[in-house]
């Protein structure tokens, strides 16, 4: 049985990083997939829970080198939480005061400062670099200890290489009473390291704070009535379906239920992004996080905060920024080819300066630690996470729920949309009179079975219970075990039935082997649908109708609103095969829709989007979700897909410009460990600064 675990990661500097700990997991025996975020430390992993166990998985990741905490919503690590704070402020100190020394000496060494002068301040100097060294530095070290026992070698290795190498070296000279020392290297080194550290720290949390603010939406506690009427303090944790819960004004659901009686207003833009509050009336469903506006309300819980819409909302989030699409896949071959690439050119530098060019010892090692603090391909591991991770932050904030990055690299160029009509791009108006020669408890009972939108606008007709022995096939209808059917005219045996001039739907329902009978309904196009449809003309994208209505019916709608291509009449696996023939032709497909019969065309199509009120099947097929009920938010969400793709561009182009402009300066020895460091940092701050020029749009 597959299984799905979170971990936050405790231990991981980079993109490089990242990369390395998705391959060693990868090759794990029962793992099937793998997915580490390089921007908010995450890691998402689909294992055999017969061959596997979390803590195992656990393992794996220390033997890698790392930490891994379980759920990286319910634990951080004390490095997410509060960065490098102390050890920068140390090396701040430190670096502040070792220059007063070192500036001394060098204007010492070219007038008339004495031996034992310039002695006194090398030891000075040595003196303030060693808290720097063994306390400051300590972020590095303890990684890069890590690495090389798991024979890795990564940023961190490097890193430490640079700084006990210069502080070694120098406390060797002042031991010796030379005069050539690099404590203030050393410790410059440190501090802007721990500047850009710290910068990325603070860039990262910017970046990936959406679902981390749901989950602190809901109290811990709540109020929960007990049988006798009285209530009770107890956890959120511990509420269980079917338990009352009491929820007082100004507070918010702490679980999905049911509102049990009288009429309520709850805000629900977290979920919803509408900010006019949603008027509740008894049996409305009630979702966690959503604030209560009105009058104090009873509800029974149907869902527990684990399982809540909130909840999944927040998983989906962080599922969003994992997921790779396309330019994520390129930057990771490239980061993790780019490795051996860097060790060899370390080597090489040092051979060629040491054997060719007979440099000292401290002078080769010196540009080779520069080749490998400068060249750790961090911007390239993060010039993808990075951006997708504002991005679905963005769009959550309009109530797009993103479930995938390559969903965003597959919206921005996507050049054919597909779309159902019924429940997609139009909305049926709820039946209002029993067709004749129908029980309407009987037609509803069977209605209520099913979540297609057709069955919806019949479910009201009465407060019959759902019926039970139910069988759907998509796309024809609905039998129960006593006989009556509900679906298409064919499906209950009404086919010659069909061609009457009723415009708008219909839908036929035989009861117990009587004479079938045709219900017609009224329907009107969904909220913000020529907005949408203009979007697409005007974006040059061609939107085709699929619909399995009747033909005349699916060609009308499609007139009315500007729709130029439309097919009736078509059947799941026409959908299916429709997209499929668009792929051939060298188009990118995205497909709208929001029934199990659309299921087949969502996972096939590129990139897929549905409504939150959609099926299941559909929300689960879609790897966009518009919480909403309006069509707006698409045109929205291909604008912020495109933004994203340009920033993922740029962030790409520029650690490929980075690479190819330092490395050679690296290897000439024109860099020093030092300002290599400085490069290093500030690569990847620029590409966190670049994700986070996403501004949401208006």
């Amino acid at each position: 049985m597959l299984k799905e675990a979170r971990f936050s990661i405790a231990g991981m500097r980079c993109g490089g990083c990242a990369i390395a700990l998705e391959k060693r997991l990868r090759q794990t025996p029962g793992v099937s997939a793998a997915r580490v975020n390089a921007t908010t430390h995450g890691l998402i992993v689909r294992f055999d829970a017969g061959a596997l166990s979390a803590r195992q998985i656990e393992a794996v990741v220390g033997a890698a080198g790392y930490a891994a905490h379980p759920d990286n919503s319910a634990h951080q690590p004390p490095e997410h939480k509060a960065g490098v704070l102390a050890e920068l402020a140390v090396a701040g100190f430190g670096m502040m005061n070792v220059m007063l020394f070192s500036v001394a000496v060098w204007s010492g060494l070219t007038s008339d400062m004495g031996a034992a002068t310039v002695q006194f301040m090398n030891r000075a100097a040595a003196a303030l670099a060693t808290p720097v060294i063994f306390f400051a530095a300590r972020p590095f070290y303890g990684p890069a200890f890590a690495a090389i026992t798991s024979r890795r070698m990564t940023m961190d290795v490097a890193i430490s290489f640079a700084i006990f190498g210069t502080y070694f070296a120098s406390l060797i000279e002042t031991m010796n009473g030379r005069d050539h020392v690099y404590f203030d290297a050393a410790i410059a080194l440190t501090f802007f390291l721990l500047v850009g550290r710290q910068l990325d720290h603070m860039l990262r949390r910017r970046s990936s704070t959406a679902a981390k603010t749901l989950r602190t939406l809901i109290r811990p506690d709540c109020q929960r009535i007990r049988a006798d009427g009285t209530s009770e303090q107890v956890s959120v944790k511990a509420l269980t379906s079917g338990d009352i819960v009491f929820v007082p004004r100004g507070e918010r659901a702490p679980a999905d239920g049911v509102l049990l009686s009288g009429q309520a207003a709850f805000d629900e833009s977290i979920l919803t992004g509408e900010s006019a509050a949603a008027t509740k009336q008894a049996g409305d469903t009630l979702f966690a996080g959503t604030l209560n506006l009105g009058d104090p309300c009873r509800f029974r819980v149907e869902q527990a905060s684990k399982g809540s819409s909130l909840e999944q909302v927040s998983r989906l989030i962080d599922q969003a920024s994992a997921e790779k699409g396309q330019r994520q896949q390129f930057a990771d071959r490239f980061a993790a080819g780019y490795g051996p690439f860097v060790l060899i050119s370390a080597a090489l530098a040092f051979s060629f300066w040491f054997f060719a060019l007979g440099a000292d010892v401290q002078r080769a090692f010196e540009i080779a630690v520069a080749v490998l603090v400068v060249t750790c391909p961090c911007a390239a591991g993060l010039a993808t996470p990075a951006v997708a991770s504002r991005a679905a932050n963005l769009l959550l904030e309009k109530g797009v729920i993103v479930k995938s990055g390559a969903a965003l690299e597959a919206l921005a160029v996507a050049d054919q949309f597909v779309c159902d009509k019924t429940g997609t791009l139009s909305v049926l108006q709820p039946l209002q009179h029993k067709p004749d020669h129908a029980d309407a408890d009987r037609l509803s009972a069977l209605a209520r079975a099913s979540s297609h939108p057709v069955a919806r606008a019949i479910a009201p007709l009465s407060s019959a219970a759902p019926a039970f022995s139910v069988c759907e096939l998509p796309g024809q209808g609905l039998r129960d075990d006593q006989g009556n059917t509900l679906g298409s005219a064919e499906f209950v045996g009404a086919s010659g039935a069909a061609d009457s001039a009723i415009t708008g739907p219909e839908i036929w329902f035989r009861q117990n082997g009587q004479a079938p009978a045709r219900i017609a309904l009224s329907e009107q196009p969904r909220d913000g649908l020529k907005g949408f449809v203009n979007d697409l003309r005007a974006d040059g994208t061609n939107c085709l109708l699929l619909s399995g209505d009747r033909a005349p019916n699916v060609t009308e709608f499609a007139r009315r609103n500007g729709i130029s291509c439309a097919e009736g009449a078509c059947k799941p696996d026409g959908k299916l095969h429709r997209i499929q023939a668009l792929q051939a032709e060298g188009r990118v497909v995205a497909m709208l829709g929001d029934g199990i019969n659309d299921a087949a065309a969502l996972s096939t199509a590129d990139v897929s989007l549905s409504f939150g009120e959609a099926s299941e099947v559909a929300r689960n097929a879609a790897d966009i979700i518009i919480v909403g009920s309006s069509l707006r938010a698409i045109p929205q969400t291909r604008k912020m897909a495109k933004v994203a793709r340009r920033r993922m561009t740029e962030n790409l182009t520029f650690a490929a410009l980075y690479n190819v402009a330092t490395v050679p300066v690296a290897i000439a020895g024109l860099l020093t460990p030092f300002w290599a460091a400085i490069f290093m940092s500030s690569s990847s701050v620029l590409v966190m600064l670049n994700a986070c020029r996403m501004r949401p749009l208006r």
